[in-house]
């Protein structure tokens, strides 16, 4: 799902996007002219590799995501939230959520049987 930045309204706009099995969902609204703010959280099943044995597992995901997006690029710094720019104006869902797994992938996860190992 794709909505233009540029004629975001200032009231708060649901979405809701799927990917696998992983629901992203919240709220958008334009905070200035070119800059967006996002509310939302992640919820559902990832599937993950063990960074022990290899092995294929499954854990639930539930976190809560606020962020900025920009139209193009952002001059400047906001250290109370992640800035994400859009590109040609559009603000990318799917792409926002795969985004966000993949950094949760990237962290060091342990199957259960790895886990009781400790």
């Amino acid at each position: 799902m794709k909505i233009s930045l540029r004629t975001l309204p200032l009231e708060e706009q649901s979405f809701s996007q799927d990917f696998e099995d992983v629901t992203f969902s919240g709220t958008v609204r334009k905070k200035r002219d070119s800059i967006a703010f996002l509310s939302a959280n992640i919820v559902g099943k990832v599937l993950l590799t063990c960074d022990r044995c290899a092995e294929e597992f499954e854990e639930a995901i539930n976190e809560k995501q606020e962020m900025l997006i920009s139209d193009g690029i952002f001059n400047g710094s906001d250290e109370s939230y992640d800035i994400i720019e859009a590109e040609n104006g559009l603000i990318d869902f799917e792409l926002i959520l795969q985004s966000e797994l993949n950094l949760f992938r990237g962290d060091y996860h342990y199957c259960a049987a790895c886990a009781d190992k400790n």
